[in-house]
C-alpha cells in the first residue's frame, strides 16, 4: 500500500475529546493549568448574577495569554483563531466570543491583570523558581501606539484647534448648501440628520486635542503627544527616537522569573529602581539579597536607598566594556581630570598635581546634599602662575571642583564593582536582566504596545510578563541536561516531571 487510507469526509461515531488533540506537553496546557491553579477571582467578582451570561473570565483569561504567546494580539484575529486552531478551541471549550467582547475583556481588567501577574509569581515561588539571591533590576523601551508626528508643542496644538474649528465651520456651511440643493430636487422627506463623517472626524480630533491641552498644563510639560499623552519621545535603539514608555522589570537570578515588571513615561532609569525594588518585595514578600543594575542606575540616592535596606548592591559608574578598558590601560587618564586630584577628608579639601589645596567656598550644588559637598577652589592668582596654566584650566578664576553630596558613597561602590568579586558578580547581570528582554521581543514578538494610555501599557507588559514567566515554567518542568537541575526536581504536583511529565498536574491544592 502506497499511501495511508484518506477518507476526508468520514464521520467518527466517537469524536475525540479536545484534549486528545492536544499533546501532553504543548505549552497551551501549562496555560490552561496555571490558570486554573491560581484562579482569576478577582475578575470573577466584578459579574453579577442579573442579566445576560458573560463568558467565563478563566476562558477570557487563557486565550489571552495564548495569543500573546504565539504572537497574537488583534482582536479580530484572536476571534478567528477561535474559529480554527484547535489549540484555542481547547482553551475556550469551542466557545467563540466575537472581537469586541474580546477587546473589551482586556481593556476592562487591567487592574485584576496585576494580580494575576503577582499570583503567577507566587507560584513560581511555590515551585522554587525564586530565591531573591541575586535580582537584576533594568529596563528597555517599548515603542507606543502613537507617531511621532502627534508629538506637539503648545503653540503646535493651538494653531491646529483653529484650523479644526475652521474646517468644522466649512463642512457645516457645505452639508447646509447640500441639504438645501437636496431639498430643492427631492423635497423634504430626507432625514438630514446624519453628522457627515468629515465633521465627525473633526470634532473628534478636537477633542483630544483639548485634552491633550489639559494635561500639557497639568503637567506642565512643553510637549505631548495627542494620540497617546502618556507617550514620551526616547530612544528606542541606536539612533532611532520616537514615543514609547520605559518598561523596568526586576528578574530573579534562579531561573530568570520576573518578579516585578513596572512601566513609566520617564525615559531615564535612574530614579526609577526604588520603586522596581519595591514592587519586588510586594509581589514576593521578602527582600533581595544582592541587586545588580548598570550604569544607568548609578546614584548616590540609588546606593544608598540599597544600603538602607540592608542590600548588596552591585551599580558601577561606567559601562563593564569602559571599565575593561580602563584597566586594562586602554583608556588614557586625563593628568588634570577630577580624578588626578586627591581628596583629603581630614582637611576637607583637594590636592591638585602641584600639591596645592582647593578649599570649599560653598555647599553643593547638586541635588543630593549633605556636608560631604561642595565647591573647592584654588585661588586665581595660585593658578595663573602655575606652569600647568592653560592645560589644567583657562579660567582666569582659577581651577574650580564640584563635589556632589554622594561622591564618597557612588566612588566606593565604583572601587566595590572594580574588584574580583565584585565583576564576577556583575558579570552575571547580562544574562539574568537581558534574557527576558530577548525573549519577549525577539521569541514572542513583542516590540510595540496595541494598548494606550499609561495605565493600560502597562498591563499589557505585565501579560507579556507573565507569559514569559509561564515559559519558564514549562522550560522548568520540561527541562532536560544541564538545565533540568538536581535529581529529583519536582514538578507542580510533587512529581519528578522528567519521568512523568504526561502525567504532571497543577490541581494538586484548590484554586485560589
Amino acid at each position: 500500500m502506497r499511501f495511508f487510507e484518506y477518507a476526508q469526509n468520514q464521520a467518527w461515531l466517537f469524536p475525540p475529546s479536545l484534549k486528545e488533540l492536544i499533546k501532553e506537553d504543548d505549552f497551551c496546557r501549562i496555560i490552561n493549568d496555571v490558570i486554573e491553579r491560581v484562579g482569576v477571582r478577582e475578575i470573577e467578582n466584578k459579574y453579577v448574577e442579573e442579566g445576560h451570561p458573560a463568558y467565563h473570565p478563566k476562558m477570557m483569561t487563557k486565550i489571552y495569554l495564548y495569543a500573546y504567546a504565539v504572537g497574537i494580539r488583534s482582536s479580530r484575529k484572536i476571534a478567528r483563531e477561535l474559529e480554527g486552531n484547535v489549540k484555542f478551541w481547547y482553551l475556550s471549550g469551542r466557545q467563540t466570543p466575537d472581537f469586541r467582547t474580546i477587546s473589551d475583556f482586556r481593556k476592562n481588567h487591567m487592574e485584576e491583570i496585576k494580580i494575576l501577574f503577582k499570583k503567577v509569581v507566587q507560584l513560581c515561588c511555590e515551585l522554587g523558581m525564586v530565591n531573591l539571591g541575586l535580582v537584576a533590576i533594568d529596563g528597555t523601551r517599548i515603542k507606543a501606539n502613537a507617531s511621532e508626528r502627534e508629538t506637539k508643542t503648545e503653540e503646535g496644538l493651538r494653531k491646529e484647534l483653529e484650523g479644526i474649528g475652521g474646517d468644522i465651520s466649512r463642512f457645516l456651511k457645505e452639508a447646509e448648501e447640500t441639504d438645501n440643493e437636496e431639498d430643492r430636487k427631492y423635497g423634504y422627506d430626507k432625514r438630514g440628520d446624519e453628522v457627515p463623517k468629515q465633521i465627525a472626524k473633526s470634532k473628534d480630533r478636537k477633542k483630544k486635542i483639548e485634552e491633550a491641552l489639559k494635561k500639557l498644563k497639568e503637567k506642565e510639560l512643553n510637549k505631548i503627544n495627542v494620540t497617546d499623552n502618556d507617550a514620551k519621545i526616547m530612544r528606542q535603539k541606536k539612533g532611532d527616537f520616537g514615543p514609547a514608555y520605559n518598561c523596568q522589570t526586576a528578574v530573579d537570578g534562579k531561573r530568570e522569573i520576573i518578579i516585578a515588571a513596572e512601566t513609566f513615561s520617564a525615559g531615564v532609569d535612574t530614579n526609577l529602581l526604588e520603586e522596581v525594588t519595591e514592587a519586588a518585595e510586594g509581589t514576593v514578600g521578602g527582600t533581595p539579597e544582592k541587586v545588580i543594575s548598570d550604569c544607568g542606575y548609578h546614584s548616590a540616592k540609588n546606593i544608598e536607598y540599597l544600603g538602607k535596606k540592608g542590600i548588596d548592591g552591585y551599580i558601577p559608574d561606567l559601562s563593564i566594556k569602559a571599565i575593561k578598558k580602563e584597566k586594562s590601560g586602554e583608556t588614557k587618564a586625563n593628568p588634570f581630570g577630577k580624578e588626578a586630584f586627591y581628596y583629603d577628608p581630614d582637611q576637607d579639601c583637594y590636592i591638585c598635581p602641584e600639591k596645592k589645596k582647593l578649599i570649599r567656598t560653598k555647599s553643593s550644588r547638586g541635588r543630593y546634599r549633605n556636608n560631604d559637598g561642595g565647591i573647592y577652589r584654588l585661588a586665581a592668582k595660585e593658578c595663573r602662575m602655575c606652569k600647568h596654566f592653560g592645560v589644567c584650566v583657562k579660567s582666569n578664576n582659577g581651577r574650580m571642583i564640584d563635589r556632589d553630596g554622594g561622591e564618597a558613597l557612588r566612588k566606593k561602590m565604583a572601587e566595590k564593582v572594580r574588584s574580583p568579586e565584585g565583576m564576577a558578580i556583575y558579570g552575571k547581570r547580562m544574562h539574568i536582566a537581558e534574557m527576558p528582554f530577548a525573549n519577549i521581543k525577539q521569541n514572542l514578538g513583542f516590540r510595540e504596545f496595541l494598548l494606550r494610555g499609561l495605565k493600560k501599557v502597562d498591563g499589557e507588559f505585565k501579560i507579556i510578563c507573565i507569559v514569559h514567566n509561564m515559559k519558564m515554567i514549562y522550560r522548568h518542568i520540561y527541562s532536560k541536561g544541564k538545565d533540568a537541575g538536581p535529581p529529583g526536581v519536582q514538578g507542580l504536583n510533587g512529581l519528578d516531571c522528567r519521568k512523568n511529565k504526561n502525567r504532571y498536574r497543577i490541581l494538586d491544592k484548590p484554586p485560589a
